[in-house]
């Protein structure tokens, strides 16, 4: 398994690697697609985005109705992560599709779709997609101001759970209730509460403090805006927080003394949330967990990363 030492190395040349293929639009988006690779020994080539860049161009009905720049390198990357990129990009379309009955078509509806497919089967997509659109309710029911369509991929993730889907959202507003103590009340708030709601740990919104002040004692100070879903994500890791915490600082220091990572960002909170994400993909999940938690939780981390990048511009 690959240290976090290698791991910082080799996140920041698939990053240039990709800044290289798609030439800075929507330069915010490349460490979120690096991170996807995080748990790969091989490094991205040039060769490797241009085939899957040909394939993402295939499928412009789609992908053209999504205005923002970043779009070509975060599905490109997607599609580079996949055993059969084309079959299951066609799989994950025909459930966007069932999906956009319910909700308006977005990026991160297809983003959603990118992430749930593989967990679903085909004759479950009009179900899911029924299911996603009544747990969104609810949540907009509970917090009707501040649920965004940001929250329906989260809704999406406790639609293939076998759990009460009333239990997400009673635990997400207890977790908000408790967190707002510490942290300002939002939406970004809201988000952090549904990404622990899809994790097992007893004492949750504890975990998160604790690990925030376990950076703060080391004089790294976690964002608290748009960071705050993929604090809750490193606080989930199946690791001793006050190990783990010096950790991030040492990789933070990492990222920093690497020239093409320092040349391409100077932002001290975006930096400390690459170095935590990349420390905490190096611990492995419980021996009790099944395989469908785990691809849950991995998107969940993904898609955490995502939101910070997408909302944050780091």
């Amino acid at each position: 398994m690959l240290d976090f030492k290698m791991r910082c190395s080799n996140f920041v040349v698939n990053w240039n690697t990709i800044d290289e293929v798609f030439k800075g639009t929507g330069n915010y988006i490349y460490p979120v697609c690096a991170y996807l690779f995080v748990n790969e020994e091989k490094l991205l080539t040039e060769e490797m985005l241009l085939e899957h860049l040909d394939i993402f161009n295939q499928y412009q009905d789609i992908f053209s109705t999504f205005p923002d720049d970043h779009i070509p390198a975060l599905f490109t990357c997607l599609l580079a992560t996949m055993r059969n990129p084309i079959q299951e990009l066609e799989n994950s379309i025909e459930l966007y599709t069932e999906l956009c009955k319910y909700f308006k078509g977005s990026e991160n509806l297809m983003l959603g779709s990118i992430f749930v497919n593989g967990l679903i089967r085909r004759n479950q997509y009009a179900e899911i997609a029924k299911k996603t659109k009544d747990i969104y309710s609810l949540m907009e029911s509970a917090h009707r101001i501040l649920t965004s369509k940001e929250d329906i991929v989260y809704a999406m993730f406790m639609a293939i759970s076998a759990r009460n889907n009333a239990k997400y959202i009673v635990s997400a507003a207890d977790y908000y209730n408790q967190l707002k103590k510490k942290f300002s009340s939002g939406g970004t708030l809201l988000s952090l509460s549904y990404t622990l709601s899809m994790y097992d740990w007893a004492n949750k919104a504890t975990r998160v403090t604790q690990l925030y002040n376990c950076l703060v004692s080391n004089k790294h100070y976690y964002g608290t805006s748009h960071e705050l879903s993929t604090l809750g994500v490193v606080a989930m890791t199946n690791a001793h927080l006050k190990l783990m915490a010096p950790q991030i600082v040492t990789a933070n220091k990492i990222l920093f003394a690497l020239k093409d990572y320092s040349s391409a960002t100077s932002a001290k909170k975006a930096r400390l949330v690459h170095a935590s994400m990349i420390v905490s993909s190096v611990y492995p999940y419980a021996k009790n967990e099944t395989a469908e938690k785990i691809a849950i939780k991995t998107s969940v981390a993904r898609y955490s990363l995502f939101l910070t990048a997408v909302t944050g511009k780091i």
